[in-house]
């Protein structure tokens, strides 16, 4: 029986890099790292299984694999696989078990306009875990804390989303004011882009 203890997942990988290619310097560029390091990790792949693995060709070019090698190149390279699925596949979302707080930060205004009918939706929908905290923003620290995950969402005028944060443009809110006749701000519309930011994911609204 084979002592796991010695192994990682990285060895697995190499080890099915090898078999692949049957090349430690091909199968060292595919990996993206030295053939030196590869092949000390070979010497660690031989000690756990205790068999050569990959032995030279004849005329010296090239490897060929060992009987061993080629009974573990299908399971695992499906193992590896699965693996890379499980690793991959998103988190299930389920809103009626989850227990979770969403944090979003928008001024007084967007909490007003979009906050109480947001918390209003949430309590048709989720269940009583699903929590909504609407903070307000602090420009200094609100990029650090999306990148943290101490934030969700920022909702706001685009202009105020800090760079490098993916935004999504959500609405272009109008705003009415009165003014003396001859003012020097003209006569010009004002208008605030409604922005939602994250640092990854784009969320839309409809």
């Amino acid at each position: 029986m084979i002592d796991l203890k010695g192994a990682d997942l990285s060895l697995l990988v190499s080890l099915d890099a090898l078999i692949e290619e049957a090349n430690v310097t091909k199968a060292a560029e595919r990996l993206n790292i030295s053939q030196p390091a590869l092949s000390a990790q070979l010497a660690r792949l031989r000690d756990l299984f205790d068999d050569p693995l990959l032995v030279s060709a004849k005329g010296g070019r090239g490897m060929v694999p060992t009987s061993r090698a080629l009974e573990l190149k299908l399971p695992l390279h499906l193992a590896l696989k699965d693996l890379e699925a499980v690793v991959k596949r998103p988190p299930a979302f389920d809103p009626l078990s989850a227990d979770r707080t969403f944090s979003i930060a928008g001024s007084d205004y967007m909490t007003a306009v979009l906050g109480v009918r947001l918390i209003a939706r949430a309590q048709k929908l989720a269940g009583p875990s699903v929590r909504i905290s609407l903070r307000t923003p602090n420009p200094d620290l609100i990029a650090v804390q999306l990148e943290r995950g101490q934030l969700d969402l920022l909702v706001g005028d685009e202009r105020g989303v800090p760079h490098g944060m993916t935004i999504q443009r959500l609405y272009d809110d109008h705003h009415v004011v009165a003014q003396r006749k001859g003012h020097p701000r003209g006569d010009d519309k004002l208008r605030c882009r409604v922005a939602v930011a994250t640092p990854g994911a784009i969320y839309r609204r409809t």
